[in-house]
């Protein structure tokens, strides 16, 4: 019978020592709420795609390079998706917040020229060429000296990704009316 009434004790003390701590815990102890509190840059989280899709890179509120999936079968030669590129981001694109640092196409050009697998001679204001192992040269009608990191890496990393490569073994040159700016790779992460 004791045991019985010790294990009455113990389960009772127990449950009063739970109920305080109820009491306190929706009391909050006396701590104020607080806003929201900036740490840093968002998690980044790989995209996953179909092997018929390929990325435009557009830059986030902050300046990070962001991959925008695009699918379509067939894929669509690495000129076109530069294009889409070169017309900035969607609407969708835009209400996340994503921008282009690229100067806009307008006129001729939009038509879209023509998709070369190597060297060009007198070809289009702007085009994508590939040699076929990991090099490629971005030509576009605006000059590239003067473009800012952001806009630079958005030419390389959208040219790279379309080379069906890893686009981080992919080198690519830029290349405008003003000359060519020394080849460069997509950074990781």
């Amino acid at each position: 019978m004791r045991t019985a009434v010790r294990t009455w004790r113990t389960g009772a003390g127990a449950a009063a020592v739970l109920a305080l701590g109820g009491v306190l815990l929706t009391a909050g102890c006396g701590i104020k709420p607080t806003g929201v509190v900036e740490s840093g840059q968002p998690a980044q989280v790989p995209v996953v795609m179909s092997p018929y899709a390929t990325q435009v890179y557009f830059l986030s509120p902050t300046g990070g390079l962001v991959p925008v999936p695009e699918s379509g079968y067939p894929p669509s030669p690495p000129v076109d998706v530069l294009g889409r590129l070169l017309r900035g981001p969607g609407e969708a694109a835009r209400a996340a917040g994503l921008h282009t640092e690229l100067p806009a196409l307008t006129g001729p050009q939009e038509g879209g020229p023509a998709w070369s697998a190597g060297p060009q001679v007198g070809g289009p204001s702007w085009s994508v060429e590939y040699d076929g192992n990991a090099e490629v040269t971005v030509r576009v009608p605006f000059a590239v000296r003067p473009l800012s990191t952001g806009a630079r890496l958005q030419l390389v990393c959208t040219a790279a990704h379309t080379t069906g490569r890893s686009a981080f073994d992919v080198e690519v040159t830029l290349l405008g009316p003003d000359g060519a700016l020394p080849a460069a790779h997509c950074p990781r992460g």
